[in-house]
């Protein structure tokens, strides 16, 4: 078999192969148009496959990115109640201020609305967890908006 291929518009990575009988060259088989498309390539070559400076080189491996995880944003009072009564009533008896402070200026009325997507409030969700005020399994819950 002898293998051809055709380069997208970079003239670089290679679009698509065709595969002729031993012998067999484009212009058998082609119209002359297309046969000025094709060049003769090693076996190995497929579609992807890029030619830098005389050099065959495989594919870039492809990165999946996933789209990142965008929360909701929530009035204090909608806040407040993404919690459980016994968590609510833990975090207003902790002794950490820090926990205590973060509370009052998440969920005071007149406060804002809480974007749950901004670190310092995963963060603080992440203290309430260190914490032991909230159970670990509950952050995506309490992140996503999703009321008690």
């Amino acid at each position: 078999m002898e293998r051809y291929c055709r380069f997208n518009a970079d003239g670089i990575t290679v679009s698509d192969v065709l595969d002729f009988p031993e012998g067999a060259k484009p212009q058998d088989v082609l119209s002359a148009e297309l046969v000025s498309l094709y060049s003769s390539c090693p076996g190995t070559v497929a579609a992807n496959w890029r030619r830098v400076d005389g050099e065959w080189l495989e594919p870039l491996p492809t990165v999946s990115v996933e789209p990142p995880v965008s929360y909701p944003t929530v009035t204090p009072a909608q806040f407040e109640r993404l919690f459980t009564i016994d968590e609510t009533i833990a975090i207003l008896d902790s002794v950490n201020r820090k926990v205590t402070l973060s509370w009052v200026r998440y969920t005071a009325a007149g406060s804002p609305d809480v974007d749950l997507n901004l670190a310092s409030v995963q963060a603080f969700v992440d203290l309430l967890i260190a914490e032991t005020l909230v159970a670990a399994e509950r952050r995506e819950a309490i992140l996503s908006g999703t009321a008690q």
